[in-house]
């Protein structure tokens, strides 16, 4: 008995060992703060699409038909509209809507319209007159950028174009100038050649920078436009004279930027300033899967992943 006692007593001491070996359990709390920073995305309102509803009852007279079993159809075949949403289309196909952050806005003779340089993504066959809002498609282009570069001397070339009457602006500010464009001008046959060439390409270039957009930063025409619009040249294309580019376009005269010193390896920043001067358009040195824009933005993430290749 004295010896089974004993055994019990050493396994009792075995445990308490072993118990005091096992790890201490730390208890951690979190402070979340109070309040995080804002989203840095650009949230607008969406342009305000009227869905088509069917008409009410009426007891009234009119387009109604109050025979029985009647199909609610008018006397001229098709169901009423509601005045209501008849209002909303026309609100939407004549205005712009709100306008984007992202596109910008100007004020210009009392009132607040879309800023039509889209970041300086308008290609070289059009030019952007800054002090009237206006894009300028074709010929005129380069007419109007000398007269610009005269002084302004002389009567404004302009209004000899008669597609300008549908869009006074150039890119539409409403779903109707687009339409105007298209159906008074492109596809109209009394149109001169010169007349629908210029329309189209002003409708084709609005269409590219429209899909360039999220859905969330369109106004009513862009948003009309990227889903509408499907052009096909009235013609054969029609060749004028470009625009000179500007030879300070890159804020630097030096003919050659040297490579950036090795601990600049993996500055972005001085890595995208060299490829932009040596890769530009119309240049013999190719940079692969670089991104960058008409305004001569680069993508930092693509020049991120040519310097890791």
């Amino acid at each position: 008995m004295p010896v089974a006692s004993s055994s019990r007593e050493d396994e009792a001491h075995h445990d308490c060992g072993h118990k005091e070996k096992e790890p201490e359990v730390l208890e951690i709390t979190l402070c979340l703060p109070e309040a995080y920073p804002p989203s840095s995305q650009i949230m607008v309102a969406l342009p305000i699409i009227p869905i088509c509803l069917g008409s009410p009852p009426s007891d009234e007279g009119g387009y109604e038909s109050s025979e029985p079993g009647g199909d609610g159809k008018g006397k001229k075949g098709g169901p009423s509209v509601p005045q209501g949403v008849q209002d909303a289309n026309s609100i939407v196909n004549t205005s712009a809507g709100p306008i984007p952050e992202l596109v910008g806005a100007r004020f210009l003779n009392g009132e607040w319209e879309r800023d039509n340089s889209f970041w300086g993504m308008l290609s070289r066959n059009y030019w952007y007159d800054a002090q009237d809002n206006v894009v300028y498609p074709g010929a005129l282009t380069h007419k109007v950028f000398v007269w610009d570069q005269n002084g302004r001397v002389g009567p404004h070339l302009a209004p000899t174009r008669k597609w300008i009457q549908w869009a006074p602006r150039g890119m539409p500010r409403s779903i109707n100038e687009c339409k105007n464009l298209l159906h008074k001008v492109i596809t109209n046959g009394m149109e001169s050649k010169k007349e629908c060439f210029e329309a189209w390409l002003m409708l084709a270039e609005f269409y590219y920078i429209a899909n360039l957009f999220a859905p969330t930063n369109r106004d009513h025409s862009i948003t009309w436009a990227a889903r509408n619009l499907r052009l096909r040249r009235p013609g054969p294309w029609i060749t004028f004279p470009l625009i000179p580019l500007d030879p300070t376009i890159l804020g630097s005269n030096n003919a050659r930027i040297p490579d950036p010193e090795p601990s600049q390896a993996l500055d972005i920043d001085a890595w995208a300033q060299l490829i932009l001067h040596h890769g530009q358009p119309e240049t013999r040195n190719t940079f692969h899967r670089i991104i960058f824009d008409r305004a001569f933005r680069v993508s930092r993430r693509s020049v991120w992943r040519y310097l890791l290749g």
